[in-house]
């Protein structure tokens, strides 16, 4: 008892809790280790996969150790001990070297009423559930999917509009997934091409972020229309770049080329730029659209591959460089317009998409940045699966313990990754092939 009496002070002079914290850490090094102490789950293994914080009253914990010294011959009274476990408490609870506390994921088992035999059991059955859990399939959303800012802010003034107008037009799909055009839609939000917009007057229309060309702003004047302008800032002044080079080209008997997608909506805002002037390339075969012997200045639409606007990049230059063979210098300025929050996601897709046994790609059949994204994660993983909606898996994709991860592109909103997750959790344990 007196050495009893003495434990807690010793343990809590700063080097001989060092010490024997650091053998404990050793012996745990192996795995399969169980061990107690009253500060193992918060200092020792603070990442313990279990973690089970023994609690009992003061009095049941003052009648075992009675017990415990009776049972060695020895007699001490219980009150005695009582006094000691409380002192105890008090210099453990407030040591400044691993203080007895309960931390936040520890499982806490009161054993005032239990035997040996059920408090075993009971850590046992925790245990099991932990073996279990980790069994089971993690389904994770990419916290770094979802909209890009510009379409998240045009959708934000279209629904601020909304609020205060009955019918709001929008020039094209606001956005490229089809889920969100009809949740909108459901909101009051009209889609109108551009041959409707000639039809249109005295009335709003919402300019998405993809922007336009002059000529959509030159209709509204002229038919009193309203524009709601949500032109993403990155593609306004890619917009005005493009007009400042086109001016310059036409000067110097230049050419304009913009690698993106002919007919896409970005596409046509920048060819606006340059009445219709520009050469739109996408594939090797459009390279002969150019003509070599001029000078040549490139931009790309702002989510296009950084990967493929570099490689047609070098493809260019060295078209210029085989047809001037008599080393005529060709002016060729080749700018990098892609936007950074789009293309910064491939190596943060790669990773996720290495971290993961499936990858659920969420996005509109529409959207060229979810194609490409889609791509990124395709040559990462092959178990990568494109949908637009939940409706579209397969259980037959799926093992029980797979780690899956939900993603997606610039226009996929998130509500509808959360759905896709969701409706894989709530997946019969039957459905899925086992």
């Amino acid at each position: 008892m007196k050495i009893s009496s003495k434990v807690s002070e010793i343990a809590a002079i700063k080097e001989v809790r060092k010490e024997l914290v650091a053998q404990q850490k050793g012996y745990g090094k192996k795995k399969g280790v169980v061990m107690d102490g009253r500060d193992v789950g918060s200092v020792v293994f603070p990442d313990a996969e279990l973690k089970v914080f023994m609690s009992a009253n003061l009095q049941t914990r003052a009648e075992r150790r009675q017990q415990e010294l009776l049972e060695k011959g020895d007699l001490v009274d219980l009150e005695e001990i009582k006094n000691n476990l409380a002192k105890r408490d008090e210099i453990d609870s407030s040591r400044e070297v691993g203080p007895l506390i309960k931390v936040s994921d520890a499982i806490e088992i009161d054993t005032s009423y239990l035997n040996f035999q059920e408090q075993v059991a009971q850590i046992v059955d925790k245990a099991k559930q932990i073996i279990e859990k980790e069994k089971a399939m993690q389904v994770t959303i990419d916290k770094n999917s979802g909209y890009c800012f510009g379409v998240e802010f045009a959708i934000k003034m279209a629904e601020d509009e909304m609020e205060q107008s009955e019918k709001l037009y929008c020039l094209g799909d606001i956005v490229h997934n089809d889920m969100e055009v009809k949740r909108l839609r459901e909101k009051g939000l009209v889609v109108i091409d551009r041959d409707e917009l000639q039809d249109l007057s005295d009335c709003k229309v919402l300019i998405r972020a993809h922007g336009e060309p002059p000529e959509t702003y030159k209709t509204a004047i002229k038919n009193n229309i309203e524009l709601i302008d949500a032109s993403c800032p990155v593609v306004l002044k890619l917009q005005h770049r493009v007009k400042t080079a086109f001016d310059r080209m036409e000067r110097e008997n230049g050419q304009i080329v913009i690698y993106g997608k002919k007919g896409h909506a970005e596409v046509i805002g920048l060819t606006g730029q340059t009445l219709e002037k520009a050469i739109v390339v996408m594939e090797e075969s459009d390279l002969d659209k150019i003509d070599y012997t001029r000078p040549v200045t490139l931009f790309s639409q702002t989510t296009k591959s950084t990967k493929g606007f570099y490689e047609l990049s070098g493809k260019i230059e060295d078209r210029i460089k085989k047809a001037n063979s008599n080393f005529e210098e060709v002016p060729f300025n080749a700018n990098d317009s892609i936007c950074r929050q789009v293309s910064n996601r491939e190596p943060q897709l790669q990773k996720f998409s290495h971290d993961n046994d499936v990858i659920l790609f969420v996005s509109g059949k529409k959207s060229s940045n979810g194609k490409a994204l889609y791509q990124v994660c395709l040559n990462e993983n092959k178990r990568s699966y494109f949908i637009e909606n939940e409706t579209e898996m397969n259980p037959e994709w799926f093992r029980p313990e797979d780690k899956v991860g939900v993603c997606g592109a610039t226009s996929t909103p998130m509500w509808l990754m959360e759905q896709v997750k969701s409706h894989l959790e709530s997946m019969e344990e039957s459905a899925l092939p086992i």
